[in-house]
């Protein structure tokens, strides 16, 4: 029976390497993304010139309803649920002194809601034996002198948050990744 992974941001960088990666690896994949059909559909395309199996679906991370519809066209599509990948996360770059509470409410809802909203439908849904990974960014180093505050350096608050959530959790297995390939570690924080 063929395993099925829905990754979250999977139209572009990371998450799109993921979903390729997956799919070689004999994984049906869920192409999730926001903004850009035409970039999924590409993923998608790729993923079946291989052999594999994908769909794409429209789905803002920030947005419960969203995320529940996600999950369910998953469910009816593949019938099961074995792996959720949480890649989707924001960095608009904006000195804090605009004091942009629009574009801080936009992160914050995207990396840490997005993120509790993902993994809250991954563990009512994974399958016995799935893995729910979620990643965080190398970013968190860096130090942008006149934005660092504003952007929350990425996901540093999500990521502490699905310690958390690891740490309270016996119902599913959560494995945090470093985004550079040559550090990845399950379950390094």
């Amino acid at each position: 029976m063929k395993k099925i992974a829905i990754v979250t941001g999977a139209s572009r960088g990371i998450g799109r390497a993921v979903a390729k990666r997956l799919a070689q690896d004999g994984f049906a994949v869920v192409v999730n993304y926001l903004s850009n059909a035409s970039e999924a559909e590409e993923v998608v395309a790729e993923i079946k010139v291989i052999g594999g199996e994908a769909i794409a679906v429209k789905a803002d991370v920030a947005n419960q309803t969203d995320v529940e519809r996600l999950f369910e066209e998953t469910m009816k599509k593949f019938g099961s649920v074995d792996v959720v990948v949480h890649n989707s996360g924001i960095m608009p770059l904006s000195p804090i002194g605009k004091s942009d509470v629009e574009l801080f409410d936009k992160v914050i809802s995207t990396n840490l809601r997005g993120a509790f909203l993902v993994l809250a439908q991954a563990a009512q849904h994974i399958a016995v034996g799935g893995r729910i990974i979620a990643f965080s960014s190398s970013v968190l180093a860096k130090s942008f002198p006149s934005y660092t505050v504003h952007t929350l350096r990425r996901r540093r608050p999500s990521k502490a948050w699905c310690m958390c959530w690891r740490t309270n959790s016996a119902d599913a297995i959560l494995a945090s990744m470093p985004s550079r390939p040559a550090q990845l570690q399950p379950n390094s924080f």
